[in-house]
């Protein structure tokens, strides 16, 4: 509705035309999907509404708002925002007509989303995610999802429109601005945008943003296809391109690129989201914990088996190549070119080390992905082959859990410190003042300790002071 609307009383018409009945799916997603944000008085308003349906809209024939309030029991006001409610989520479309004393409302029903357009709308997805939980919110997208051919064995050739068509990158980061104001003109009378329409590009450096996952190997094509969701999460959050560029570059698969948007969603909600325990009861703490411990064992499940099968596709890789010819890869993919001094560093390797090819293809990987270098240097790449070649790392399998290891020990050692300066208070060593008495003392112990010849000397240079 607009900021102006009109004064409504429970005796203002309300007509409301005829549409077909909703489908079993569409009644499992109204009550599974919408339900939990809009509540249950806008729910019942939409019922109700449906109950009062006719198959004209003849002012003649009409009922009015004190009719829907006998039917839910509540006052005006809520229904007035149960409305709202409807409409915000795309449920309902409300017309006013001021054609006699009381007015005359005629509301529209509109259909509920199917799953994966409710899921795949950004805004939606947040509000459902919020109100439910991870939990919950993970257990409805099992529910929903449809069941598929197994694929596991097939390989997927479907061509993707940056593979077909050549775009300049620069546009398909930072959209021009006349295909972004035609856009919004026509999404204007869009229903299904009207959520969207607020959202612009005009205070998000989108360039910035490409250059940092860039630079962390992130697919660039996923950005492009994933913008508006991307726009919107940082404007529910408040993230700036930095954040939201750590976030992605989290969830995304060293070995393709690409990131699940449904993860990207739940880990930002998780990062920055608190959830308020303070009114529930002891049990419903303990189930929340055994609850959130649960889902916690199954995401690091998920993640292992994930990083497993990555590792999986990086060794059948370094397997399979040489190491100029990984290296080449590994700079293609950097969107950088092999220098005269990297692919003598990697040929004097091969020459002087008896690393086999598969290990030395991991340490450079190891050094462009896990040591974040941008070219790499002989006088590194030669420790770090001594140190493996000392641990007898013959398979890329070992060296990756070499690496683990090491990681390991200085996380542990780090910790230790920590711990130590904790203990210590931070406070700094206190430096003993010795008095005369005590280096008198010390003196003549050190005194015992020399030879005669020096205990003389040093007889000599203490009498000249006292002179």
């Amino acid at each position: 509705m607009p900021n102006d609307e009109p004064k409504l009383s429970p005796k203002t018409g309300v007509i409301v035309p005829q549409v077909a009945e909703l489908n079993p799916m569409e009644h499992k997603v109204l009550e599974k999907m919408y339900l939990p944000i809009i509540g249950p008085i806008a729910y019942g308003l939409y019922a109700a509404l449906k109950s009062v349906q006719v198959d004209t809209t003849s002012t003649h024939e009409y009922h009015n708002h004190a009719q829907l309030l006998m039917m839910l029991g509540v006052d005006f006001p809520n229904v007035i925002n149960a409305r709202k409610k409807l409409e915000a989520v795309g449920l309902l479309r409300s017309f006013y007509h001021d054609d006699n004393d009381q007015g005359m409302c005629l509301y529209q029903l509109e259909r509920p989303m199917t799953a994966s357009d409710f899921f795949d709308d950004d805004l939606l997805s947040i509000l459902l995610l919020d109100t439910i939980g991870e939990i919950r919110y993970g257990q409805l997208a099992d529910d929903f999802e449809p069941v598929s051919l197994d694929l596991s064995s097939a390989t997927e050739i479907t061509a993707d429109i940056l593979d077909v068509f050549h775009i300049d990158s620069e546009k398909v980061l930072d959209t021009p601005d006349n295909v972004i104001s035609i856009r919004e003109r026509v999404q204007q009378d869009d229903k299904a945008n009207l959520a969207k329409h607020n959202l612009t590009n005009e205070e998000f450096d989108w360039k910035f943003l490409g250059q940092i996952l860039k630079n962390n190997y992130v697919d660039l094509k996923e950005v492009s296809k994933n913008r508006q969701l991307i726009l919107t999460e940082c404007k529910m959050y408040g993230l700036d391109e930095l954040q939201i560029a750590k976030l992605i570059s989290e969830i995304t698969s060293l070995e393709t690129g690409k990131f699940d948007v449904q993860e990207l969603k739940i880990l930002i909600s998780k990062r920055y989201t608190r959830a308020t325990v303070a009114m529930m009861s002891t049990k419903e703490k303990a189930q929340l914990v055994s609850e959130t411990e649960a889902a916690q064992k199954k995401r690091q499940k998920k993640a292992r088996e994930k990083r497993e099968k990555e590792l999986s596709g990086l060794f059948e890789i370094v397997n399979s190549k040489s190491p100029n010819e990984f290296l080449e890869m590994m700079k293609y993919r950097m969107n950088g070119n092999v220098t005269t001094s990297e692919r003598y560093a990697i040929k004097n390797l091969v020459k002087e080390t008896t690393l086999p090819s598969p290990v030395i293809n991991m340490l450079i990987y190891h050094m462009f992905v896990d040591e974040e270098v941008k070219t790499l240097k002989r006088a590194l790449l030669e420790t770090i082959a001594d140190d493996w070649q000392q641990a007898k790392i013959l398979t890329p399998e070992m060296a990756i859990d070499h690496i683990r290891n090491r990681e390991k020990k200085i996380k542990t050692k780090k910790e230790k410190q920590s711990q130590r300066r904790r203990q210590q208070g931070g406070r700094p060593v206190r430096k003993e003042i010795i008095p005369e008495w005590a280096k008198s003392k010390e003196i003549q112990q050190s005194k015992n300790q020399l030879s005669e010849e020096q205990q003389k000397q040093l007889d000599e240079q203490l009498k000249n002071m006292d002179d």
